[in-house]
C-alpha cells in the first residue's frame, strides 16, 4: 500500500481507488474510481473507470486513505 500518486495504467481493478486528472483548463480533478468490465448483458458496455464524473480521463490513483473511527 502506498500513497504516492502512481500513473494509472498500474492502478489496481478490484476496489476502490483516488482517481486524479488534469482537464482542459489547467484545472485539477479527485474522485473515488474502480475499473468496471464489459457487461455480457449490456453488448454496448465497456470497460473503465466507473463513478469518474469527467470527460477528462483519470492519469494518476493512489490508495484511499484509513477511514476514522467513527463511534456512535
Amino acid at each position: 500500500m502506498t500513497d504516492a500518486w502512481q500513473t494509472i495504467d498500474s492502478a489496481p481493478k478490484d476496489g476502490d481507488i483516488l482517481g486524479c486528472a488534469r482537464g482542459d483548463h489547467g484545472e485539477i480533478f479527485y474522485g473515488v474510481i474502480q475499473w468496471a468490465n464489459p457487461q455480457e448483458a449490456f453488448p454496448r458496455s465497456r470497460a473503465g473507470w466507473f463513478g469518474w464524473p469527467f470527460a477528462t480521463p483519470p492519469t494518476h490513483w493512489q490508495t484511499l486513505p484509513t477511514p476514522p473511527e467513527i463511534t456512535p
